[in-house]
């Protein structure tokens, strides 16, 4: 009779866990679904302020010196 009861309550655990494992893979899916379809590609755009900058370089010109002026002017 033990043996009986277990069975049926392994059985009903078994198709509980099925059910779960089912559902949670379906809302899975339309997370995915819903995100694909409103998602998209997002940008963001607004106003820019753009502050230009002048740099005085002063000393004497070596190639380290030309090369951090290019750095600095790119900045």
């Amino acid at each position: 009779m033990v043996a009986v009861l277990t069975v049926a309550i392994l059985m009903q655990l078994i198709l509980f866990t099925n059910t779960v494992i089912y559902r949670e893979g379906f809302g899975a899916s339309v997370i995915r679904l819903v995100g694909n379809e409103w998602g998209g590609q997002q940008l963001i755009l607004g106003l820019q302020l753009v502050i230009p900058v002048t740099v005085k370089v002063t000393g004497k010109k070596s190639k380290d010196d030309q090369s951090a002026k290019q750095r600095d002017q790119a900045r």
